[in-house]
């Protein structure tokens, strides 16, 4: 068996990513690996903040990316917080683009030996469309991809 000695664990920051997170945590903690906490503002979202501002110079937009990262920095810390992952050696990385593939992007480049993610997150219309960031993961991972299914209490539970 492959050695896992990085983890990569993405998180939407849905109310689903506790759990993602929770288990990502366990595993590293298990095997001694590092674990890499990954977050990516959607490419989509920031189009849409150019559309709405009207003038919009190059500088707002860095601005809000920045603001939106330093927000996602900051929720990723109060999960960790909430978890309390004190034994685990841990790296969190905040991008901007097209979920899946920053994620695949950050895999690589990471050279994790896996990947955690959550089987639910954020959903959309576009989602709908076009196919889930999981999917599109499980169809282009260079790594082994394990998905959490969420609990979420047994409401889901014999539901598919």
């Amino acid at each position: 068996m492959h050695e896992i000695k990085k983890i990569l664990a993405a998180v939407d920051l849905s109310h689903f990513s506790q759990e993602t997170l929770e288990t990502a945590a366990d595993i590293a903690r298990g095997v001694g690996a590092e674990l890499i906490i990954a977050n990516v503002i959607n490419k989509r979202d920031v189009e849409e903040f150019k559309a709405i501002a009207v003038d919009i110079s190059n500088i707002a937009v860095a601005e809000f990316i920045q603001h939106r990262k330093d927000d996602r920095y900051r929720e990723i810390q109060e999960l960790i917080s909430e978890l309390s992952c004190n034994h685990v050696h841990i790296r969190k990385i905040v991008s901007t683009g097209v979920p899946f593939k920053e994620l695949i992007a950050m895999a690589k480049e990471e050279k994790v030996d896996l990947v955690v993610m959550g089987a639910k997150g954020h959903t959309n219309l576009a989602e709908v469309l076009f196919g889930s960031t999981a999917d599109k993961m499980f169809k282009h991972c260079p790594v082994p991809l394990l998905s959490i299914r969420n609990r979420d209490n047994g409401k889901d539970a014999g539901r598919e």
